[in-house]
């Protein structure tokens, strides 16, 4: 009888300490989520941190690429400004060389494909 009352105390005791556990485990999942969760916010933070600072980037990019490309053509326009006819000539006999070269390509073209 006495050993049927230890059993029991013991049973008993045996529950507690799982119930405890239980309950434990369930402290620590929760503390583990919590940590998970933090550290992907401060991830998604820093994330979307560098790309606010690439956006930014790439903008200042931009802007200083379309500074240049004005100049280039302010500068540009101011030489042909500065010589009209020189740059007319010289835009003359690009045509003319061109032409030249394309006309040369398309009788080779099609005397080939005569052959």
């Amino acid at each position: 009888m006495v050993e049927e009352i230890d059993l029991r105390e013991d049973v008993e005791t045996l529950k507690k300490d799982i119930s405890k556990l239980r309950q434990d485990i369930s402290e620590i999942t929760q503390k583990l989520l919590k940590i998970g969760k933090d550290e992907t916010d401060a991830a998604r933070g820093r994330v979307r941190i560098g790309v606010q600072r690439l956006i930014e980037d790439v903008g200042q990019a931009i802007g200083q690429t379309r500074k240049r490309g004005r100049e280039t053509f302010e500068s540009v326009e101011e030489k042909i400004e500065e010589r009209p006819f020189l740059t007319l000539s010289l835009v003359s006999v690009l045509a003319f060389i061109i032409g030249l070269i394309l006309g040369i390509l398309f009788d080779r073209n099609s005397g080939s494909s005569t052959d």
